[in-house]
């Protein structure tokens, strides 16, 4: 095995990635083990159809890419969670929704949009409205 860091880089992804097939994979299983009563009722609760379900169970949250962006618009993301869990949960299922999560990702490495959430962002009218004015 080499002591490469751009190898162990890859190494470390890959094992990230895979757990989180898994963890998709269980959230799903889980689900498909609800009687079709449970499922409609759950998913009518959150708002989502049996199509949006592995999208979201595939939600790229785990790189904190929402509380990445609240806090690049001067929003604390902890207290947020804390004060308005309701705003939290929509916040996060909007972002693990987002079919722009790539460049949301890129934009964040490279310390984009500090000024205001990005125009492709799906959370940016509910972000501009929670931004303290002088962010």
């Amino acid at each position: 095995m080499s002591n490469d860091p751009q190898h162990e880089s890859i190494l470390d992804r890959a094992k990230a990635w895979l757990e989180r097939r898994r963890r998709v994979n269980q959230l799903m299983s889980d689900f498909e083990s609800f009687s079709a009563f449970e499922r409609t009722a759950a998913l009518q609760e959150l708002g989502l159809t049996e199509d949006d379900l592995p999208r979201l169970c595939a939600g790229h949250m785990s790189s904190g890419y929402l509380d990445r962006m609240l806090e690049a618009n001067g929003v604390a993301a902890g207290s947020l969670r804390k004060e308005d869990p309701e705003l939290w949960s929509a916040l996060e299922r909007n972002c693990a929704m987002c079919q722009d999560w790539r460049q949301c990702q890129h934009d964040l490495a490279a310390h984009q949009h500090l000024d205001a959430a990005p125009a492709y962002c799906v959370n940016k009218d509910e972000i501009e409205e929670i931004r303290p004015v002088n962010a």
